[in-house]
């Protein structure tokens, strides 16, 4: 009977979905070539697509082109974080794109740092080719992280930090250990291990 439902609105960076329920063949042909057409779909296969840029896309069956559909795909940015988790004092790269992939877009990154209940600005990023843009940044605390970009707004992601653990020798049989990080570690404690050849395991020498 046609595409069901013939129309269809998503976020930037959803996948579609068509499924051939008919008991002949259907194929799945975008205006102006706007995404990759699908192959011709035999009864109870499908076809998906992942829609990286914002607006509306129009499509038609080739073999009925009286059938037609449409995907409205809502303006929206995207964020990711490499790597989700740090050594204090080392960065992370916050990158994403955004949904005209265009260049020259002013994105917007917001933070939030552990125990803290709102997001406070804290750079902005300018998108290159193909809508992508990214930025160097450097959390002292487990910290969430959104892009904006005109009216729309990324999901957040953590890039968690993790305390700088050195051990070093000072001469034989003494040893140095220092734990740096944004919150103060009065009352914590460093234990000092050593490797077990033998049992291949590792033992507890001193908490200080």
């Amino acid at each position: 009977a046609g595409f069901t439902p013939d129309r269809l609105t998503i976020d930037f960076g959803d996948t579609v979905i068509w499924t051939n329920k008919d008991t002949s063949n259907h194929q799945v042909l975008a205006d102006q070539s706007a995404f990759p057409s699908s192959p011709v779909l035999a009864p109870g296969q499908s076809y998906s697509h992942t829609f990286a840029r914002s607006g509306n896309f129009r499509y038609t069956d080739p073999l009925n082109r009286s059938r037609r559909g449409t995907i409205v795909v809502r303006t929206g940015v995207s964020v990711a974080a490499a790597p989700l988790q740090v050594i204090y004092g080392q960065a992370t790269s916050l990158s994403g794109r955004v949904s005209s992939a265009a260049s020259g877009e002013t994105v917007t990154i917001d933070a939030m740092e552990c125990g803290k209940t709102t997001f406070a600005r804290v750079a902005s990023a300018t998108s290159g080719a193909n809508g992508a843009w990214s930025f160097a940044a450097k959390p002292t605390l487990n910290t969430t992280y959104r892009a904006q970009w005109r009216n729309a707004t990324s999901a957040q992601v953590v890039a968690k930090v993790a305390p700088a653990v050195r051990l070093r020798r000072v001469r034989r049989g003494q040893f140095s250990a220092s734990v740096t990080g944004a919150q103060s570690f009065v009352g914590k404690y460093v234990v000092l291990q050593r490797f077990a050849t033998r049992t291949r395991s590792w033992k507890t020498v001193k908490r200080v």
